[in-house]
């Protein structure tokens, strides 16, 4: 992002005026109110794909090791689209042969058995380098596992490789300058998303079975709506951060790129949850007739793509069809959050980073410094205010959500996958795409909010068009069984 760019938000920002007696955002701290153990989306996770396939493993019916070669495979066939920073297939075919004896001497071994997975570069593996993308970071060998990965190995899934991203998870397009540009699986030319789109294109390409992936600004969902997943960022800090090289304090989640929701949902419960039996889990289905959508009309209809308008009103018509009660209004205080994202990101990021990258300042991408840069010139003034208009922000997304079973719904982003110097038009206006592909996803990471993005179409050359919803702060439940019933009407 350059100075201008900059220069103007931080203008707009000091534009706006904040009541009295509001204090800066306090976000939660791993509070997940009004959540049953074990449960997420309204469904028995055990019935989850992955789980199932897990337990074919488990009974002997599928071979682990076959699993892994296959995707190896696969890897191997796909490697232009540049999707790996590392792959560990000597590790990946141990841990599978592990599994083959644990399973043969009768142990149990773990409700993910067999199941093949990337993370992200910036959270660490045991025994797997990383650095989030950059060479200003020294490549390092995890000694251990971050927690939200030990859950999922300890449930038995293999880590196969590092997943390629944005440097330092600062972009949305993940054309890397020290590791090379990720290809969208569907055309090599266009980007996945990011930053989190080695992880997004591993699952799109059938490299594996899921990828996990970091979201500050909607670094999981946006990849997942251009590839054509779901993609999943709970409540804020309830899947651990731990050990995860951030690049916010404040705004950064943990999250899974998966096929299906009920699998987020299985993948979650695992992380979140430390004890793998409490998937078995079960509570109360949502119908769709119970369930409310609140479409706010001032957040992306003026520069949302024409493709992505048509998937986009084609899917709510199939859901109105279906049951799904629909409301419609402005939330004023959304025309803020551009600015208090970039105010709030960028000031972060630069003090991360200023104990991190900033001080091998020549090995980092010149567009990623600038922005690490312009982030040190951000006043502690604007800084604050701009956490205080986070709380407004919050207040004024809920409200509309105080009925029962009320979620908000949107496009996931304003264009569908397109090369990285694609520009959206914008009455007169030329805008670099790339500058707008979190638009839509960025105001849940200021508020904290559970949201998801799950598919709802495509455009006419195939390009998936993703469908976002989210909940109220905790209501991760409600969240993920709404999208539920909306990929049984949309699938």
């Amino acid at each position: 992002m350059n100075s201008s760019v900059s220069d103007v938000r931080v203008q707009a920002l000091r534009s706006y005026t904040v009541p009295d007696h509001v204090d800066p955002i306090g976000m939660p701290n791993r509070v997940w109110p009004g959540v049953a153990p074990g449960f997420f989306g309204g469904m028995s996770v055990a019935q989850a794909p992955l789980a199932r396939l897990a337990r074919q493993v488990a009974s002997g019916e599928v071979n682990p090791v076959d699993r892994v070669q296959h995707f190896l495979k696969v890897i191997a066939e796909h490697a232009a689209l540049n999707v790996f920073i590392h792959v560990d297939a000597d590790g990946a075919l141990k841990k599978a042969r592990q599994l083959q004896r644990q399973i043969a001497d009768g142990r149990d071994p773990g409700p993910l058995a067999g199941i093949v997975f990337a993370v992200k570069d910036c959270i660490p593996v045991a025994g797997l380098p990383y650095q989030a993308g950059s060479l200003s970071i020294s490549r390092q060998v995890a000694g251990q596992s971050a927690p939200a990965v030990a859950r999922l190995e300890a449930a038995g899934a293999i880590v196969i490789g590092m997943a390629n991203m944005h440097e330092l998870s600062y972009g949305g397009l993940s054309n890397n300058a020290h590791f090379g540009a990720v290809g969208h699986p569907l055309d090599a030319s266009c980007v996945p998303g990011g930053s989190s789109g080695g992880s997004a294109a591993a699952v799109a390409a059938g490299m594996v079975d899921f990828a996990l992936g970091t979201d500050a600004a909607g670094s999981v969902r946006m990849p997942a709506a251009l590839c054509g997943l779901v993609g999943f960022k709970a409540s804020y800090d309830v899947i651990p951060r731990d050990a995860v090289i951030p690049l916010t304090f404040t705004l950064d989640h943990v999250g899974p790129l998966t096929k299906t929701v009920a699998d987020a949902a299985l993948l979650s419960t695992l992380m979140v949850q430390a004890a793998p039996e409490a998937a078995d889990t079960q509570a109360t289905t949502f119908a769709l007739a119970d369930i409310t959508a609140f479409c706010p009309q001032n957040l992306f209809h003026d520069m949302l793509q024409p493709s992505v308008q048509a998937a986009y009103g084609s899917a709510l018509h199939k859901l109105q069809q279906a049951g799904l009660q629909m409301r419609q209004g402005n939330i004023a205080a959304l025309d803020q959050a551009p600015a208090i994202q970039h105010v709030t990101l960028a000031a972060e990021a630069a003090q991360v980073h200023d104990n991190w990258a900033l001080r091998r300042p020549e090995h980092i991408a010149p567009d990623i410094r600038a922005r690490l840069e312009a982030g040190k010139a951000i006043s502690a003034v604007d800084y604050i205010k701009a956490q205080r208009l986070r709380t407004v922000l919050t207040q004024a997304l809920s409200a509309p959500l105080e009925g029962p079973a009320s979620v908000m719904v949107t496009p996931t982003a304003l264009t569908v996958a397109c090369p990285a110097d694609a520009v959206i038009h914008h009455g007169n206006q030329a805008i670099a795409a790339r500058t707008v592909l979190t638009r839509l996803t960025s105001p849940f990471n200021l508020t904290g909010m559970p949201a998801i993005s799950i598919p709802c179409g495509v455009d006419a050359a195939g390009f998936p068009v993703g469908l976002h919803i989210a909940g109220k702060l905790g209501d991760d439940a409600l969240v993920l069984a709404a999208a539920a019933a909306f990929e049984a009407v949309l699938m």
